[in-house]
């Protein structure tokens, strides 16, 4: 067992400092019937990618919600825009829709002011570099929260989506450092401990 314990944070080291640093971002603000309200940023693999877009109205919007309604299920986005940097270079993407999924909410009935849900975000899209005609696929998914105020006409209003932040795997690294480091003066005192008994 004491070996378990020993060796649990060495391999928390290990595999944290081989972890690379791929993210999946999604922003999204209510719709307001004009202009975008979706942002991506997909970072994998050396490539990182932006798509700017916005959802189809009925969606996720800014008009409000009566109490007791649901919030959720597939959507269509309509990018505007994309851009992708590789190895350094810059290229513009040929976008047209994605595909957004948010997971269900349903707002409550009992007059809450402020009511805060926790939601996954999922979404799917191809895009071409314009300049060589490769195809990128691009998919993933966000947890965050999205926090609703209740209007002055018994309306909740939709804040922003905001994501939950996830450690970099420097930061994990630095974590799994910590606990060898906490370890071995734990173990070191233990043996002086034991030789005063």
């Amino acid at each position: 067992m004491r070996r378990l314990l020993w060796v649990s944070p060495l391999l928390f080291v290990l595999i944290s400092s081989g972890a690379r640093a791929n993210s999946f971002n999604i922003y999204l603000e209510p719709n307001e019937g004009f202009g975008d309200n979706l942002g991506i940023g997909q970072q994998s693999g050396g490539m990182t990618l932006s798509l700017v877009g916005g959802t189809q109205t009925g969606f996720f919007d800014s008009f409000g919600y009566a109490p007791g309604s649901t919030l959720g299920g597939f959507g269509t986005v309509y990018l505007d825009f994309g851009t992708a940097q590789i190895g350094g270079v810059n290229y513009d993407l040929a976008v047209t829709t994605g595909s957004l999924f948010m997971s269900s909410i349903t707002l409550p009935t009992n007059g809450a002011s402020t009511v805060t849900d926790s939601v996954v975000l999922s979404f799917t899209a191809s895009a071409t570099i314009a300049a060589t005609g490769q195809i990128i696929n691009v998919s993933g998914s966000s947890a965050g929260k999205i926090t609703f105020v209740m209007g002055y006409d018994g309306q909740y209003y939709a804040g922003a989506f905001t994501p939950t932040p996830t450690p970099e795997p420097g930061t994990v690294g630095f974590i799994g450092t910590g606990l060898v480091g906490v370890l071995s003066v734990a173990r070191r005192r233990r043996r002086i401990w034991v030789r005063k008994t």
